[in-house]
């Protein structure tokens, strides 16, 4: 199968939560879907693709006298069309939002 330009694709950004945050929700955020850890990465199989997430060094943000935690993440996916991935992060987003809104 070749990709097209709609299979493939990447998204960098940065997420206010601490690794141990990520580790915790991940497997609620990925529901039925298959998927394996090898350090701090993680491949989820999508039907005929796969989508990957890697999660840069944590740091955190300071905010007057507030820290809040915060990890560069980076999802690349071959093979999923675009609607199919903009579904998956809806999920995943859903269960990473924190209060506010």
């Amino acid at each position: 199968m070749t990709a097209t330009p709609d299979d493939s694709g990447l998204l960098e950004r940065e997420m206010g939560l601490a690794h141990a945050d990520f580790w915790r929700l991940l497997p609620q955020a990925l529901g039925d879907l298959a998927w394996r850890a090898e350090g701090d990465r993680v491949r989820v199989e999508h039907g005929t693709g796969w989508i990957e997430i890697a999660l840069g060094v944590e740091g955190e943000r300071r905010i007057a006298l507030m820290t809040i935690p915060v990890t560069e993440v980076t999802m690349r996916w071959e093979g999923v069309s675009r609607e199919r991935f903009d579904a998956f992060l809806a999920r995943f987003d859903s269960y990473y939002r924190r209060g506010g809104g």
